[in-house]
């Protein structure tokens, strides 16, 4: 399956533009690899056209993670493939560590 992690700039803003980068490797000790901090994570299905991914992204950071109280307290976030059609993903996992604002 394809995974990936998402670093962000220390300040985000709706303006950012979503891209990601796929990098090929020949073995798996070639993955550049990252110790993460241990963190609650909340996951996502993301369905649909992997280009309208970043309206679901707008949606957890603006409108569910206020309402429901939490932050982001790092800056990166996570995904994984889960189904691809036609060689492109078209449903996929979003794992963002999150954190109480009452923390």
């Amino acid at each position: 399956s394809l995974r990936g992690m998402i670093e962000y700039p220390e300040e985000i803003t709706l303006e950012l533009p979503y891209s990601y980068s796929v990098i090929s490797i020949d073995k798996i000790d070639d993955i550049p690899s990252k110790k993460l901090p241990a963190h609650t994570v909340a996951t996502f299905l993301y369905t649909g056209d992997i280009a309208n991914i970043s309206n679901m992204y707008r949606y957890i950071y603006c409108i569910w993670m206020p309402r429901e109280g939490y932050v982001n307290p790092y800056n990166f976030d996570m995904e994984a493939v889960v189904s691809m059609e036609n060689g492109v993903p078209n449903q996929m996992h979003i794992y963002i560590p999150i954190q109480s604002i009452e923390h």
